[in-house]
C-alpha cells in the first residue's frame, strides 16, 4: 500500500490567466532634484511592484517645446570669414573720412590681410527676419572691434572716436556697416552683400572643424555629417563662397517686392545700398546654394532601461569595418520610443501613442518597479529641458494567475 496515497487528487495547473491593464502617470517634476538635476535622465520608482507584465506601452505624453535650433551643444553658433579685398575711401574732406583712410591703409598691410574673422551668434531659435538680421550685425560687430583693436595697437587710439561718432553732417552711424544680410522670401535663401570690401565665407575653415570635434568629444555624441557648423543650416556648402562683383543692381535685387524703392522709402529689392564714402560704389555679394534651415530637430528618443526595443541606425562611415564586411554599425535595442517634436518654440505638445511604440515579454517580466528613463537626441546629445517639466502614462498589461470561476449573473 502506497503511504502517499491520498483521495484528494491534485489540482491541474491549467495555465489560465486574467489579462488586465494598469497605467502609471511618471512626472519629471517627481524625481530627486538633488540627485537628478536635469529632467532629461533619471531615475523613478513605481507607486507599487508590478508583476507578471507582458506588455508595457506608451500611450500618452506632453514635452514642453523650448529647445535651442542654435546652442553650443548643437555646434551651430560659429561661422567664419575674410576679406581678400578693401575698396579705397573717398579723399579725406573731415575727420571721419580722414579715419577710413588709415583704417584702409592699415587693413591693407600683410599683418592684417589675411586675418580671419570668427563670428559667434546668440543660443536660441529666430524667425528668417531674425535670424538675417543676427548675421549682420554680428559681422558688421566683429570687423568694427578688429578694427578699434589694430587702431589701438598701432597708436592710433585717438582717432577711434572720429570713426565710431562721425559728424552729424555726415549722415552716417559711424563704425563698419559694410556688411547687409537678406532673407529671400521667395527662395528662401540667405543673401551676403558688402559695399565696401570683397571677401570669402570661409566653410572649410580649421577654427570651425575644431571646434565641432572639441565639442563633439566633450558631448560624446555621434557625429553628424549634415550638420558641420552654423554654414550648414545657413544654406552654404562645405567649400569656401567667395563673393561676386555686381556689375548693375539687377545682379541683387529682390523682385518680389517693391524693387524699384530705396530701402529708407519702404523698399526691400535694393537690401544693400553703395557706401557714398568708398570711391568705386561697387556691391559684392554671395547668394547662398541651399535653403536657410531653423527648423531644428523633428524628433527625439525616450529610453527606458530593460524596456527599450527599438532598434536605430547610427551615421555610416567609411572603416576597415565597413570596407571588408557588409554589416551595421546599428544599434539594437536602442530605445524604447520614438517621439515626434512640435516645430513651434515656448509651447507645450500632446500626442498619444498609435500601436507603435512597447515592449513585449514573453514570458511574462516578474516584476517591474524602477525605471532609468532618458530622453535624448538621435546622435546620443540629451534634451535640454531647463526648468520645464513634462509627462507621460506608462500602460502595463499584466497576466494574473487565476483559477477559472465560473459566474451566473441575474439581472
Amino acid at each position: 500500500m502506497n503511504k502517499f496515497s491520498t483521495n484528494h487528487p491534485i489540482i491541474k495547473n491549467t495555465a489560465e490567466y486574467v489579462k488586465y491593464r494598469k497605467q502609471v502617470s511618471i512626472h519629471s517634476e517627481d524625481r530627486n532634484i538633488e540627485k537628478f538635476p536635469f529632467a532629461s535622465q533619471f531615475e523613478i520608482e513605481l507607486p507599487e511592484d508590478i508583476l507578471n507584465v507582458e506588455k508595457v506601452e506608451l500611450i500618452s505624453w506632453c514635452f514642453p517645446s523650448n529647445y535651442d535650433v542654435f546652442s553650443f551643444s548643437n555646434k551651430n553658433l560659429l561661422i567664419t570669414f575674410k576679406f581678400t579685398g578693401f575698396y579705397p575711401p573717398v579723399a579725406p574732406t573731415d575727420s571721419y573720412t580722414n579715419a577710413l583712410n588709415i583704417i584702409y591703409t592699415l587693413l591693407n598691410t600683410p599683418t592684417y590681410t589675411e586675418h580671419e574673422y570668427i563670428v559667434a551668434i546668440q543660443s536660441g531659435s529666430y524667425s528668417p527676419t531674425q535670424f538675417v538680421q543676427e548675421l549682420e550685425n554680428r559681422f558688421n560687430y566683429i570687423v568694427e572691434q578688429y578694427i578699434v583693436q589694430i587702431l589701438t595697437d598701432n597708436g592710433l587710439s585717438g582717432i577711434i572716436p572720429d570713426y565710431l561718432n562721425p559728424p552729424s553732417s555726415n549722415n552716417t552711424l559711424g563704425g563698419y556697416n559694410g556688411f547687409s544680410v537678406a532673407f529671400n522670401e521667395v527662395s528662401n535663401r540667405v543673401w551676403f552683400g558688402n559695399n565696401n570690401a570683397s571677401f570669402v565665407i570661409t566653410n572649410s575653415s580649421d577654427i570651425v572643424s575644431k571646434s565641432l570635434l572639441d565639442v563633439t568629444c566633450l558631448s560624446k555624441t555621434l557625429p553628424d555629417y549634415s550638420n558641420w557648423g552654423l554654414s550648414s543650416f545657413i544654406g552654404f556648402s562645405r567649400s569656401d563662397s567667395y563673393s561676386k562683383l555686381a556689375t548693375s543692381p539687377i545682379d541683387y535685387k529682390f523682385f518680389y517686392t517693391n524693387y524699384k524703392e530705396v530701402i529708407s522709402l519702404g523698399g526691400q529689392g535694393d537690401w544693400i545700398n553703395t557706401d557714398p564714402y568708398y570711391s568705386n560704389g561697387t556691391i559684392n555679394y554671395i547668394e547662398c546654394p541651399n535653403k536657410i534651415n531653423l527648423m531644428g530637430p523633428s524628433h527625439f528618443y525616450m529610453d527606458i532601461a530593460g524596456l527599450n526595443n527599438l532598434d536605430e541606425t547610427s551615421p555610416y562611415n567609411i572603416s576597415q569595418f565597413t570596407r571588408q564586411t557588409n554589416g551595421t554599425n546599428g544599434r539594437v535595442n536602442s530605445s524604447f520610443a520614438k517621439i515626434g517634436i512640435a516645430g513651434v518654440p515656448l509651447s507645450m505638445f500632446y500626442d498619444y501613442n498609435q500601436n507603435q511604440n512597447y515592449k513585449y515579454f514573453d514570458p511574462p517580466a516578474e516584476r517591474i518597479r524602477k525605471l532609468g528613463i532618458s530622453i535624448r537626441y538621435h546622435d546620443g546629445l540629451l534634451v535640454n529641458f531647463e526648468t520645464f517639466n513634462y509627462s507621460f502614462v506608462l500602460e502595463f498589461t499584466i497576466l494574473d494567475p487565476r483559477i477559472e470561476t465560473n459566474y451566473k449573473i441575474r439581472c
